[in-house]
């Protein structure tokens, strides 16, 4: 727990627009010393919490990897997007909702889908394969955002698609290279992939977010706004509210430029992280390196 919590503070005070980097660099020692002493303790204990052993398995590696990494990608993805529809685009949060529901809504019939085509694929396939249609989808959405509905829906559902088929695949793969006798640590291991990648989504995508918004919204000259507007676009509108119907334009129009400069920067993130992985795992995980 310190060790996580460390790290976490450490990658959300370096996305502030005025770090305290003293604070930072503290919170990260901390961090990877409570991470180090963790991992002594489990490689010197009688009964670990968790056998790293299980890691020399590469299909058991690529597993672990994957649910970390599509959980961050569709945890962090929706909650910038989810903002995007609601403070930049005007919906209702109703209305994001149902904008946002092809993502799940996809994930969810690609789960049982992907278990019957398990057994003729393969799960090492398909976990590089589910990666990389989730970072393309993600990439043709980046290009169709700001054009018809349908069209980055359609991205979306596809991208949704391919997380669900991740994630089972993950699931699938983790439980069938580990031992039987640690069946039950290895599905402990698989349930914190899925919620450690989740909370890393939240920290490194919206730390991302932040800085990226910071360093694009500029108060024009002869407005006088708090610092706080360049903290994030919920306090920019906030503060727009007690200004000139001119001014608040101003600053509202900006404001809204820079989280769409931003949410451009989170969102090619996400991508090159998927189809980074995709093309780590598939040269791991080829037939003839594994040979």
């Amino acid at each position: 727990m310190f060790g996580l919590v460390g790290l976490t503070y450490a990658v959300k005070e370096a996305g502030k627009r005025d770090p305290s980097w003293e604070s930072a660099v503290i919170a990260l020692v901390i961090g990877l010393a409570a991470m180090a002493v963790f991992i002594r303790r489990q490689r010197c204990s009688a009964a670990p919490l968790i056998d790293f052993a299980l890691f020399a398995d590469p299909r058991f590696t690529a597993g672990v990897a994957t649910a970390l990494v599509a959980s961050a990608a569709l945890i962090g993805v929706e909650l910038v997007f989810s903002q995007r529809l609601q403070l930049v685009l005007g919906y209702s949060p109703l209305e994001a909702g149902l904008l946002i529901l092809p993502i799940p809504a996809a994930a969810f019939f690609a789960g049982p889908l992907t278990g019957l085509a398990l057994p003729r694929l393969g799960g090492e396939r398909v976990l590089w394969a589910a990666l990389l249609l989730s970072g393309l989808a993600l990439a043709a959405f980046l290009a169709t955002h700001q054009g018809p509905t349908v069209y980055w829906i359609a991205a979306l559902a596809a991208m949704g698609f391919g997380a669900g088929a991740s994630m089972t695949a993950a699931s699938t793969v983790i439980m069938l290279s580990a031992p039987e006798e640690q069946a039950g640590m290895a599905a402990s291991v698989e349930e914190v992939s899925f919620e450690l990648g989740g909370a890393l989504g939240i920290a490194l995508l919206g730390s991302l977010m932040s800085a990226l918004y910071s360093q694009a919204m500029i108060v024009p000259q002869g407005v006088v706004l708090a610092d706080e507007a360049r903290d994030s676009i919920d306090e920019a509108l906030i503060l727009a509210d007690g200004l000139k119907p001119d001014q608040a334009q101003q600053v509202i129009a900006l404001a809204q430029s820079a989280f769409d400069h931003a949410f451009v920067g989170v969102v090619g993130a996400a991508v090159a992280m998927l189809i980074a992985v995709a093309f780590t795992l598939y040269w791991k995980l080829s037939p003839r390196r594994r040979a």
